[in-house]
Order: structure tokens, then sequence, then C-alpha cells
């Protein structure tokens, strides 16, 4: 009896796990994974008698990707971008700045058209021209002697006298007319020296006679831009007596000065050539000397003003006086061939 129960109880129990193994696969994994897509394979009889489930797992579909051409940019490549790919050690110079250039084709142009009146005029510099230069500065100068010898002696008194410095002052504006004359035989003096220099230092001129006329023009333009200068301070500012005295010392120096260059002018015209350099370096020490004494004048006649008014002293003597002077040495040393 007891034996017929436990057989009894293994076989129901034995049947309820056939029936729970055929209802659901253990190794069913489709409820486990949502969306899983796996596909379980049917127990198949094995000759052994054994059972082994497959999982099959589905194969995707094999994507190929699609090979992407690179596209070739056929736009030629631009200077800009070809100065990339050169070696920056072989890379050209720049070009000037804009108003350098300006500059030199504007001068260049003057100097060819200067060439082409001279070959029409046929004025080539020989002794014949330098004999006339020499010619024209005597005789203006005898004929200012005649007029006031004097000139000489006042404007070197002047300069080292303030009360005679504004004693000719009153007597230049009465009578303006003999310190202008003066004045003009300056510029007619530095303006052949200048053309004597560069000719016998430089062969970039060529020997035109018409740049003598053309650097006299531009000197006056510059002392002409000087005196205007000052006129407007000192009408534009309470220091009139000041910039009066200060532009009529300019005026009584430079007449110093171009009587002086007169026998230097003469000496370059037919002294020999080892006497060149030095006649030259004379002038210009000459030039230089009365320059820095000028300034110092200068700075002696604005002492009222200059403890209250240092920096706009300082703006004036970098604007008026500073900068004509680097530019002209700029003109010298780029376009004459100067060194």
């Amino acid at each position: 009896m007891y034996r017929f129960r436990f057989r009894l109880g293994l076989t129901i129990i034995l049947s309820l796990i056939g029936i729970a193994v055929i209802a659901q696969n253990p190794f069913d994994l489709k409820s486990r994974l949502n969306g899983d897509t796996t596909v379980v394979a049917p127990i198949l009889p094995d000759t052994s008698g054994e059972t082994t489930p497959r999982v099959v797992a589905p194969t995707p579909p094999i994507q190929v990707p699609t090979p992407t051409v690179p596209k070739i940019d056929s736009t030629p490549l631009q200077p800009q971008e070809s100065l990339e790919l050169q070696n920056p050690a072989e890379e050209e110079p720049s070009e000037p700045a804009p108003l350098l250039s300006e500059g030199k084709k504007w001068f260049s142009t003057i100097l060819t058209r200067l060439n082409f009146f001279s070959g029409r005029l046929q004025l080539n510099l020989d002794q014949n021209v330098l004999f006339g230069f020499t010619l024209i500065i005597l005789l203006m100068l005898a004929c200012l002697m005649v007029i006031q010898r004097s000139m000489l002696y006042n404007a070197y008194r002047a300069v080292s006298n303030d009360n005679y410095l504004r004693f000719l002052l009153r007597e230049y504006q009465n009578r303006p007319l003999i310190y202008r004359l003066y004045y003009a035989y300056f510029f007619v003096n530095l303006g052949l020296f200048a053309f004597l220099a560069l000719f016998r230092m430089s062969a970039s001129i060529d020997g035109n006679v018409l740049l003598m006329p053309f650097f006299v023009a531009v000197f006056i333009v510059i002392y002409l831009i000087r005196h205007l200068v000052l006129s407007t301070l000192g009408s534009t500012f309470p220091v009139s007596k000041e910039t009066d005295l200060f532009g009529f010392i300019i005026m009584l120096i430079n007449i110093v000065l171009g009587i002086v260059l007169t026998p230097i002018n003469i000496a370059l015209c037919f002294g020999p050539p080892s006497s060149y350099k030095a006649l030259i370096f004379l002038g210009l020490a000459l030039f230089v000397f009365l320059y820095l004494f000028r300034q110092l004048k200068g700075i002696f006649i604005s002492g009222r003003i200059l403890s209250g008014y240092l920096f706009h002293f300082f703006l004036y003597f970098c604007i008026v006086e500073i900068a004509p002077l680097l530019v002209i040495g700029k003109l010298a040393t780029t376009y004459l061939g100067v060194r």
C-alpha cells in the first residue's frame, strides 16, 4: 500500500513537470527581454536519446556603407593662398608704404620733367653755367651792399643784444623791403649750395641746371610755412611779441648765413675737386651751428612762457623745428642718393 501511494505521487509529480516543460521552455528569453526576436528552435529527438535545445539568433542584414567620394575643389589657388606654401625665407620684400611710393613717383615725375625742359633748352652744367651762377650772386650782393652796407653788422649786433634786436624789429616793420631783399639773397645762395653739394657728391641729379631754381623754390616754401605758423600762433595765443621776435631772429640769422655761403659757393664752382668735401661739410657745419644758436635764442626769448607751457613748447619744437629737417633728410637719402 505504501509503495503504491509513493509511485502514484511520483507519477503525478513527473506528469506535472512534463506539462510545465511543454507549456514553457525555460530557455526561451522572449519573456525576459522585451523586443528581442530570438527564435527558439523546437527540441528535436537525438539518436543518442538526449535532447539539446538550440538557440538560433537571427542574422541581421549586412549593410554595406556607401563610399563617400571627397569633393575636389577646382578653384585655382589665389596668390595670397600660394604665399602660405612658400618658404618664409624666400618671400619677396613687401612693397613700400603707399605714401612713400606716391612721394617717390611725384619726385621722379618732377625730375623727368626738369630733365626734359633742360634738354629742350640745351642747359648743360659746365663752366659757363657755373660762371653765370657766380655772376648772379655777386651782382645781387653788390646791389644789396649799395642799398645798405651795414646789414651784416646790424644782424650780428641784434642777435647778441636784445634791446638792439627790438630796435631793428621796429625798423623792419617800417622798412621791410631791404630785409626781404637780403632774405631772398639767402634763398638763392642756399639753393645754389644745395645744388652744388648734390652735384659734387652725388651723380643722381645728372647736372640738371633747372634743379637749382627748384631747390630755391622748395626752401622758400619751407620758410614761408614756418613764418605762417609763427604768425598764426601769435594771433591765436597771447604770445605775439615772442613770435614776432623769434621770426625776426630767423630772418637775421638766415641773412648772415646767406652772406657767409657766398665764398663757399664760389669755391664749389671753381675750386679744386679735392676741396669739395671739405667745403660741403663746412657749409653744413655753419648751418647747424647757426640753427642751434637760433634755437637757444628762441628759448631765451620765450622764457616768460616756457615755464608754464612746457608741453606746448615741446609740441611746437617737434612739429615745426624737427619734423621738417627729418623730412628733408629722408627725401635727400631716398631720392637723391645722399649717404
